[in-house]
């Protein structure tokens, strides 16, 4: 019951991240782009590789280097901090789950603010 509460907040903490690199560009770090450019690469690729079966090859690379990183990362965190087999099982599919939000939360500002609609702030959504 708290994964949705918890996308939620990524995803408006990356339009807040996204709309504080695009006023002051001088905020940018490069790690801020990591699951924006993987979106895009993977959607991108996706689309590739109906037209041209080689890229098809890229994309499963891309995901495989992925699932390692993931699997490597989630080891760490339960090594090291967490040691909770439950919490070890479920951030296998969380940790993609908050990339995914991040990353179209940090496109969605960008877009905001490219195309003059980001006035003011983007304001979350009241949940009752």
């Amino acid at each position: 019951p708290t994964i949705l509460p918890i996308l939620y907040k990524i995803f408006y903490y990356a339009i807040g991240r996204g709309g504080l690199i695009a006023r002051h560009r001088g905020a940018a770090n490069p790690i801020y782009f990591a699951p924006t450019i993987f979106i895009l690469s993977v959607t991108g690729l996706a689309g590739l590789s109906l037209i041209w079966a080689r890229t098809f090859y890229i994309l499963l690379f891309i995901l495989f280097s992925y699932l390692a990183l993931n699997i490597v990362n989630v080891f760490y965190i339960f090594l090291k901090f967490e040691k909770n087999a439950p919490a070890l099982i479920l951030a296998f599919f969380v940790t993609p789950l908050i990339h995914l939000s991040y990353g179209v939360g940090f496109l969605y500002c960008i877009f905001k603010y490219f195309s003059g609609g980001f006035k003011g702030g983007v304001k979350m959504r009241s949940r009752v």
